[in-house]
């Protein structure tokens, strides 16, 4: 048997029917340097690598048999150790073992492959396609694993992260740059006050959500840290979506880059800071408060250090008394100052501070002026300790007593002549006494005075937005729809409603404005109708015009009744009261009466200052009036007031002016100014209804123009801000309806009504926050056609319009005139 004959890998060699790879190829004689093909399938071609492909061309095998031997070794060689090497210089160290251990066991099986024979040959192309593939699943099996294990963790990671957030109440937020897409933790949609998952998150959401004074700051913020590649801190306001409140949050957040330097994801986590800010302030108030208190301080404060012994903080006036600068103190002790034959007396006092024996001392001493000057001070101390309950510091207040000290030892000098110091004392503490009356005068004069002014400033000013806020809300519903909007505005509205009741209530009880109108005869009346609320039943007998009065004389006497009526209801235990007016020639009397328990008269002055009477008892006093209480157990109490009459003119009264109107024909009478025609400026077709408005504030002109545009037989020909200017204004544009205020200045709108009434056919409406049965007398006597509450005008005043032009009489308007806005109480 002959040698084996050399083999080299060829392209294909047919074995057993088929194609095996890589081909054999025989050498007949090394000598002659000709090869042996056998029979080749020319339909299939085989390639290793990417480095040859089958060729027929027989004669090119001899020459390069060699070089096909090298090419495949050299694609051994990038493939086993020059591809592994780029790779492990990309992966991480654990995959970059996987790799590599991958690679080795690749690189023991194909030489095994090659060198290992199988029947009588060396190892097919095959057995190497199935080594280096059982490496390759290898290879993948262990990146699985470990891509995996690297699962795991991240979940264990993002848990981790999850219960970190909940735990420490973060919200936090992850947002992809490119798409814009954004991720929340629950707690985040919770702080911002949105119900997760809808609506979806987003730079939309937190916009909404970043209070509008806070939101140009905060956008600056973000931009300046994707710019500088900085973490973004900024504490700012938000408002919370579901209850509308403002809170703080403080956001720590940062950009995430590739390697280009391109921000791809904005993370970070916010909290909620509000009862930080909150404490941040109040602290800083009272901080800012003791500053005010300790350097504005009308006496002298002073802290000692307990180390040192020295002053470390004095106040201006502590430096007055002592009569050094503050510089000079903050050098010397208490020591320094106290006068030598005091100084035992402060130190046992100190002593006793320091031990814990005593919280606080008080003394009286002399200090030594820079002056050489002695004064007389009472110290109180006070020691302060720090958290561990050690001294820190003493604080002082030193009060100035060297006057009283002086007046003390006059006083003493003065104890021989016992007479004239009784004569004098007394004499001082009459006009004590006086200057107290006096004052006591000015005080209650003031409150009356700033009854008035703020019951006037809600009326005049609050009481008519809130009607123009009601108007316009009723506008807005006239055109919308139903709906959530709808029912939000009418929410609204309700609102305004009661604040508008409320407003009311506060008015009468500052300062009634009946009382100013109408005078203490009507308040007093409108004052039993409302104590009807608390059930207490309120006679009350008063002239129709009591006698003239000032308005403090008339407040004051309206406010004492107002309080002893209250005084019934809380201790009389009774559900009766009656009050009376009446006068003579010279006192006006005022009385208040009961028939419940009643009190002992032993007990009187008790019962005073019990029931809070000693101030009525001084405001009568400082009028040159008198207040009488009588009272026995069980048969009530009967409070008189007096006051005396100063001599003037009688005032007119309402009575006489409507009675004057009657006289003089100028007749208030409706039916004599109602058109027959429906409209007395129809010329061929039916015009537009002129209007007049009447109303000292701009902003209720404006929206009652409003409210009237709308209709197109409404034609608004002008305005006026007080009564003089509708009387004028009536005379040269005639208008066929006036919308009338009632409280204006200058002249008022019952009067206004009462002149238009006697001399032009206008129809006047009146209108008043305050719809009380004497405003609608007093309108429906004047010669109005109705009267209007202001706040339910929207409702009510282009149907009355209507009505007034084309003169149409309500069914009850037989006897009176129809007022469907009044109410009797107001």
């Amino acid at each position: 048997m002959s040698p084996r004959p050399p083999w080299l890998p060829v392209l294909a060699q047919p074995h057993g029917g088929g194609t095996r790879y890589p081909p054999r190829l025989a050498v007949d004689s090394p000598r002659k340097g000709t090869c042996r093909f056998p029979p080749m399938d020319k339909s299939r071609t085989s390639r290793v690598g990417r480095f040859w492909t089958y060729s027929a061309i027989g004669p090119l095998y001899a020459g390069i048999a060699w070089l096909d031997l090298m090419l495949p070794l050299g694609s051994a060689v990038w493939l086993l150790y020059l591809f592994p090497l780029w790779l492990l210089s990309r992966l991480s160290p654990f995959d970059a073992r996987v790799v590599y251990r991958g690679a080795g066991l690749t690189t023991a099986l194909i030489i095994v492959n090659l060198l290992l024979p199988q029947s009588g040959s060396f190892t097919s192309t095959s057995a190497l396609n199935r080594s280096i593939g059982i490496s390759l699943v290898w290879i993948i099996t262990l990146l699985l694993v470990r891509a995996r294990r690297q699962a795991s963790a991240l979940l264990e990671n993002q848990e981790r992260l999850r219960m970190a957030l909940d735990s420490a109440g973060l919200g936090m937020w992850d947002q992809e740059m490119a798409s814009h897409k954004t991720v929340w933790n629950e707690r985040a949609y919770e702080l911002l006050g949105y119900q997760p998952p809808e609506p979806a998150a987003g730079e939309a959401l937190w916009s909404a959500a970043v209070h509008p004074a806070d939101a140009e700051n905060a956008g600056a913020e973000i931009t300046q840290a994707l710019k500088g590649r900085s973490i973004y801190r900024h504490e700012h306001r938000i408002i919370r979506r579901d209850t509308g409140e403002i809170r703080w949050i403080a956001p720590y957040g940062r950009f995430l880059y590739d390697g280009p330097g391109r921000a791809q994801r904005f993370v970070g986590v916010f909290s909620d800071i509000t009862e930080r800010k909150l404490s941040e302030e109040a602290l800083l108030q009272s901080e800012g408060q003791f500053r005010i208190n300790f350097e504005l301080a009308a006496v002298g404060q002073a802290q000692v250090s307990v180390t040192t012994g020295r002053f470390i903080r004095v106040n201006d006036r502590f430096c007055d008394i002592a009569g050094y600068p503050a510089a000079a103190l903050m050098g010397m002790t208490p020591h320094d100052l106290t006068h030598p034959d005091d100084r035992s007396i402060d130190d046992r006092q100190v002593e006793r501070l320091l031990r814990g024996d005593i919280d606080e001392y008080h003394c009286e001493k002399r200090y030594l002026r820079h002056d050489g000057d002695v004064r007389w001070v009472r110290v109180s101390a006070r020691l302060i300790r720090n958290t561990a309950g050690g001294p820190v510091r003493t604080i002082a207040v030193v009060e100035d007593i060297t006057e009283r000290k002086e007046a003390e030892a006059a006083l003493l000098r003065l104890t021989l002549n016992l007479e004239q110091r009784v004569a004098e004392r007394t004499k001082a503490l009459t006009e004590s006494q006086r200057r107290l009356r006096a004052l006591t005068s000015e005080l209650n004069l003031t409150e009356q005075r700033e009854r008035r002014r703020l019951a006037g400033e809600l009326h005049d000013y609050l009481a008519q937005l809130l009607v123009v806020g009601r108007m316009k809300i009723g506008q807005a519903l006239q055109r919308i729809g139903q709906g959530e909007p709808r029912e939000q505005l009418v929410e609204a509205d309700q609102v305004l409603d009661e604040s508008l009741t409320y407003t009311r209530s506060l008015v009468a009880q500052l300062a009634p404005p009946v009382l100013q109108q109408f005078g203490l005869s009507a308040a007093l009346s409108w004052l039993g109708e409302e104590f009807h609320r608390h059930g207490l039943s309120v006679a009350v007998q008063a002239p129709p015009e009591a006698p003239p009065l000032s308005a403090d004389q008339a407040g004051l006497l309206f406010q004492s009744a107002r309080e002893l009526l209250m005084n019934v209801v809380k201790h009389a235990k009774t559900e009766a009261a009656f009050v009376a007016l009446h006068c003579d020639d010279r006192h006006l009397i005022l009385t208040v009466q009961d028939k419940g328990a009643g009190f002992d008269q032993v007990l009187e002055q008790e019962a005073k200052d019990k029931l809070g009477l000693f101030s009525v008892r001084e405001r009568m006093h400082a009028l040159g009036g008198s207040f009488t209480l009588d009272s026995s157990p069980g048969a009530g109490t009967l409070a008189t007031f007096t006051l005396p009459l100063s001599p003037r003119t009688p005032a007119p009264s309402a009575e006489g002016h409507r009675d004057g109107a009657s006289r003089d024909g100028l007749s208030s009478d409706r039916d004599n100014r109602l058109p027959r025609d429906g409209n007395a400026l129809e010329t061929g077709q039916r015009q537009p209804i002129r209007v007049l408005l009447v109303d000292d504030h701009t902003l209720v002109r404006e929206g009652l123009r409003s409210l009237l545009k709308d209709y197109p037989d409404i034609e608004v020909v002008g305005e006026a801000g007080n009564g003089e200017e509708a009387v004028e204004l009536s005379k040269h544009l005639l208008p066929r309806v006036i919308v009338m205020d009632v409280n204006m200045p200058k002249m008022d709108g019952i009067e206004a009504t009462r002149i238009i009434a006697r001399s032009l056919p206008s129809m006047v409406i009146g209108l008043s926050v305050n719809a009380s049965r004497r405003v609608r007398d007093s309108m429906s006597e004047a010669g109005a056609y109705a009267l209007l509450t202001k706040e339910s005008v929207t409702e009510s005043l282009y149907r009355t319009i209507k009505r007034a032009a084309d003169g149409v009489i309500g069914q009850d308007d037989q006897e009176a005139l129809p007022f469907p806005g009044a109410d009797a109480q107001g």
